[in-house]
């Protein structure tokens, strides 16, 4: 009977992390539009969507770490404008706690292995703070 418990043991397939609840507050100055700020209870299994802006409809999506400690990741959508974060991708990563991220117009960025001779400057949309804990 000993024997045969280890290999019962072996058989059973892993389990799935349980879902956890987190808490998004936010805050955002986007453009010439007045600051929003918000609260949001979210679900580590789902993305954590919130809408910074009906028109241009700009909205932030987050899903948090796997691992207690770890970075999240953002991505942004902006219709009908093309926005980006610092990284010149729609998407980035996040520290739970507090972070800051930066949404950048990115209608003239080229995509490619092209390098531009000159620096060129990304103009800013707006930004947005977000605290996020568990």
């Amino acid at each position: 009977m000993l024997v045969t418990m280890p290999a019962m043991a072996r058989d059973k397939a892993p389990s799935q992390p349980k879902p956890f609840h987190y808490t998004v507050r936010f805050g955002a100055m986007i453009g010439s539009l007045e600051a929003i700020a918000g609260e949001m209870l979210c679900v580590s299994d789902k993305d954590c969507e919130i809408l910074l802006s009906f028109w241009p409809r700009i909205e932030l999506s987050l899903r948090p770490p796997h691992i207690r400690g770890g970075e999240g990741q953002a991505s942004i959508s902006c219709w009908p404008l093309k926005c980006m974060f610092a990284n010149e991708r729609g998407y980035s990563t996040f520290s739970m706690g507090v972070d800051r991220l930066t949404i950048y117009d990115g209608r003239h960025h080229r995509s490619g292995i092209e390098v531009d001779a000159v620096w060129r400057r990304h103009e800013t949309i707006g930004s947005v703070t977000i605290v996020v804990t568990r």
